[in-house]
């Protein structure tokens, strides 16, 4: 199916539906978290002290805080994985391998920019993320 099909198809659908857990700025105030004595506030913060992570132990820690802060048991928070976007690949595909995660779209790929636009429109107009991965070829454990 050619993506103009796809995007031309979910502009009818009634409106876009949220598939994730929580949307946050990287400014926003999330669940707090206190992670090596420092209290991370924003989702900002948490990405910086993702960063930092250097260890496979460490991000394991880091994954059991965060996990219990958000009330997600031993399941690390969805939406890091949306947040791993934010980082440029050779650090994206260090955070992927330590924290176990990966991006729920592009997975360990590195889109160009003209997918990325095109997948955002995709997921913003309700093309379910399953679709949009199989379309890019995204749907394989490359």
């Amino acid at each position: 199916m050619a993506i103009q099909e796809l995007y031309s198809g979910a502009r009818r659908r009634a409106g876009p539906r949220v598939w994730l857990e929580g949307r946050y700025d990287v400014n926003e105030v999330a669940i707090c978290t206190i992670w090596q004595g420092r209290m991370l506030r924003t989702v900002g913060d948490h990405l910086d002290a993702m960063s930092g992570v250097t260890t496979k132990e460490e991000a394991a820690e880091f994954r059991r805080i965060v996990s219990q802060a958000h009330g997600q048991g031993e399941r690390f928070p969805l939406h890091f994985g949306w947040l791993l976007g934010e980082f440029e690949p050779e650090e994206r595909h260090r955070l992927e391998d330590l924290f176990d995660i990966e991006h729920p779209i592009f997975g360990r790929h590195d889109p160009d920019p003209m997918q990325l636009m095109l997948a955002g429109m995709l997921f913003g107009d309700g093309v379910p993320i399953p679709v949009i991965r199989k379309h890019f070829g995204w749907d394989d454990d490359a």
